[in-house]
């Protein structure tokens, strides 16, 4: 049985900026500064929507631990 590798997926500029609330100006300067993975082909740019993903689960995971260490210090007053 040959198992075919699932396709990657990606999205624009203009959806990536849909799905996280903000413009594609943002995006495009996370691109430049290299927090988001983008390919350009011509003036198109496209993201991996897994590694969108990731950024998004990283993140999350960034905003937990800052609620607990605030927690942390709102507890120890």
């Amino acid at each position: 049985m040959v198992v075919m590798e699932q396709p990657k997926r990606w999205v624009t500029a203009a959806k990536a900026a849909q799905m996280l609330s903000l413009s594609h100006r943002a995006i495009y300067y996370m691109i430049e500064d290299g927090e988001l993975p983008g390919v350009r082909c011509g003036r198109a740019v496209r993201i991996p929507v897994d590694a969108l993903e990731q950024w998004i689960a990283d993140k999350e995971a960034e905003a937990k631990e800052k609620a607990h260490t605030y927690g942390s210090k709102a507890r120890a007053r």
